[in-house]
This record gives structure tokens, sequence and C-alpha cells, in this order.
């Protein structure tokens, strides 16, 4: 997948590339566990808000892991063009766009 992000001022095509069933696997049981514990009444706001941290920020490392980007260039990103990475990640592990069917 490609993604346009902007670093430093200059908009750059990304490419996101390598993700792999394991890593979907992976996916859908982080989000059991959210499920569960977003259910589990014994479990404070704190601590369900930590665990869904926990899993974005899972979903950021697979994704700059996967990226083309250069080291530095992960480092100055905004938080923005970092919600891009990953929400293009959590489209690759769980698309909800429609497929035409041929």
């Amino acid at each position: 997948m490609i993604i346009k992000l902007e670093i430093e001022g200059v908009v750059k095509d990304v490419k996101i590339k390598g993700i792999k069933q394991a890593h979907r696997d992976d996916y859908y049981k982080k989000v059991t566990v959210l499920e569960k514990i977003q259910d589990d009444e014994d479990k404070t706001s704190e601590e369900k808000l930590a665990k869904a941290d926990e899993f974005i920020i899972w979903l950021q490392n697979l994704g700059l892991k996967k990226s083309d980007l250069a080291e530095e260039e992960k480092k100055d990103l905004d938080l923005e063009e970092l919600d891009k990475i990953t929400a293009a990640v959590r489209e690759i592990l769980q698309p909800l766009s429609e497929v035409k069917k041929k």
C-alpha cells in the first residue's frame, strides 16, 4: 500500500509492504482481547485505555517497521502522519472497503 505523508513540509509517497498472515492473526487476537477487556466490569477505565493504547502502538510500530521510511524520517513524523500509517496498517489487516466481484 502506498500512502502520502508530509515529512518536514514535503509530501512523500511511502510504501507499506511485507505484512503477513501472521500479523493478521496477531491483530485478531489483540482485537479479541480488547473486546473482552471492554466488557470486563472489573477493569478500570485506565486499564482499558492502557490496553487500547498498547494496541495502537503495536499498529504504529508494525507500520513503521514495514514502511520504506528512513530511520530519521520515522523520528520526525507528526502525530497526524503517524495516524495515517496506523490507519493504513489497519486497512491492510482488516480491509473495510468493498471489493468488486468480477
